[in-house]
């Protein structure tokens, strides 16, 4: 069952307040330009961020509608759940969630608008039956188990597993109504939901009487071949193909560079963030042939992304547990990378070195601190992809 929504925490981390920063951005001028018009650069560039940052936080346009969705989902819950908790009666307690909905989304109005367009086709993962939606979507139909089982309101055991879903379906219908609402403050949308509630409420009342549980049972069994037909035209037509093996998780990584003072520190502290924001479990580390000292420009362009590594330190490779690593990452391009002895999985990611001297940048800290975030940048796609060799 669907949990209560966590309590909002005052303090945010330099990494939140430019992840908000960012979605209010894309928000902004998807409203102003269009969906498809707003590029993530456009939006990197209005939110003061790197191209990099913004591609840090959000894959995609698609994942900001993704996170924007979470959000209103989120704030919504906030708001539901106190009053909920008061009310047992099936009708105000679906109106409480229809009303909470619309009085959560009702600053949006506008926005919704834009993004229907991409929304409304049936390819686009922004679309709300989509795989992308699946977890905002199977949250929201919590919320109407919820609804219904905290009411005083007895349904036939064998309607209580459909309704949750029905329900989320009645009250799309209801969002596609408010879209293109254009009354004041939506009165009319809250108008139609006031009396749609008490004819749904209805229903389900009546839903129970012994004389219509063969119509019932017809509706149900026709729910479940409506989906069992959509499973099987899913499934392909064709043999499928082999999948490719996929990399073991690993348990120990290790990053390993000449100096252990730009590329493997970087990579420590970006890969500790990324296993740990998806619950890995994974020790990461980072080690050199000649440890010197953790260059500054490193922290500051982690920093940007709101991790500190200012703790860090340059170690040699010999300080390094061979029990603790099954695979090593070598970063070295133009240098000789460090050997490692250890029995483990080797990976090469040939990445120049950011703090190599360069007579055009000697005078210019900006044009340094450049190079440092385009080493950063290229971490964070490859280190994605590495996890998604064996995460899926």
């Amino acid at each position: 069952m669907l949990a209560p929504p966590k309590p909002t925490v005052q303090g945010m981390t330099r990494g939140d307040e430019t992840r908000r920063r960012i979605l209010d951005t894309a928000l902004m001028l998807f409203k102003e330009r269009g969906y498809e018009d707003t590029t993530m650069r456009a939006i990197a560039e209005k939110a003061g961020v790197a191209v990099g940052n913004a591609y840090y936080y959000f894959r995609s346009k698609e994942s900001l509608i993704q996170a924007f969705y979470s959000r209103t989902h989120e704030e919504h819950l906030a708001r539901c759940f106190p009053l909920l908790e008061r009310e047992t009666d099936l009708r105000k307690r679906l109106r409480i969630v229809l009303d909470t909905k619309l009085d959560t989304i009702q600053p949006y109005h506008r926005f919704a608008g834009v993004l229907f367009r991409t929304a409304a086709d049936p390819n686009s993962p922004l679309n709300p039956f989509s795989a992308e939606s699946l977890e905002t979507r199977r949250e929201a139909t919590e919320l109407f188990a919820r609804a219904v089982l905290g009411s005083k309101r007895k349904v036939p055991k064998d309607l209580q597993n459909e309704l949750p879903d029905l329900l989320w379906l009645y009250h799309m219908g209801i969002m596609l109504f408010w879209i293109h609402d254009a009354s004041e403050g939506a009165r009319k949308t809250r108008h139609l939901a006031g009396k749609t509630v008490d004819l749904v409420a209805g229903l389900i009342a009546m839903a129970g009487l012994p004389g219509l549980r063969p119509v019932r049972r017809r509706i149900l069994k026709l729910l479940r071949d409506m989906r069992e037909d959509e499973t099987a035209a899913s499934l392909p037509t064709e043999e499928p193909t082999l999948p490719k093996p996929e990399r073991p998780r690993p348990k120990g990584v290790l990053f390993l560079c000449v100096a252990n003072s730009a590329r493997s520190q970087m990579a420590e502290g970006l890969a500790r963030d990324l296993f740990a924001r998806n619950g890995d479990g994974i020790l990461v580390q980072s080690a050199g042939s000649a440890p010197s000292q953790v260059n500054p420009l490193a922290k500051a362009a982690l920093l940007e992304l709101g991790l500190d590594i200012s703790a860090h330190v340059s170690k040699s490779v010999a300080q390094i547990d061979p029990q603790t690593v099954d695979t090593v990452i070598t970063l070295c391009a133009e240098e000789v990378c460090p050997l490692y002895l250890g029995n483990a999985t080797r990976l090469h990611w040939p990445l120049p070195d950011p703090a190599a001297p360069d007579p055009a940048d000697e005078n210019d800290p900006a044009r340094r601190l450049a190079r440092f975030r385009e080493t950063r940048d290229e971490l964070v796609s490859r280190l994605r992809a590495f996890r998604e060799e064996w995460a899926g």
